[in-house]
């Protein structure tokens, strides 16, 4: 466990991703990401997450539902 804040990036372009993670890298957070919001709801289980990036235009599950459905369980910042 690190005492560094904890983020979680949901995108499914890689770059996107890859950018978000070098950037938070640097900013000392520590993250996990995911091309998909279905594995979020366990890493919120298994972490103490400080704050979500979250790609609106996701395959799948849209990015807006998973959004409101992470308000129903946490007030975790968000960005949509």
């Amino acid at each position: 466990m690190t005492d560094r804040p904890h983020l979680v990036i949901v995108d499914d372009e890689p770059r996107n991703t890859y950018a978000a993670e070098a950037s938070t890298g640097e900013a000392r957070f520590s993250h996990n990401s995911s091309a998909e919001g279905k594995e979020m709801p366990g890493v919120m289980e298994r972490s103490r997450v400080e704050s979500v990036v979250l790609d609106l235009m996701l395959p799948g599950e849209d990015g807006l539902s998973i959004c409101r459905e992470l308000r129903t369980r946490s007030q975790v910042p968000s960005s949509c």
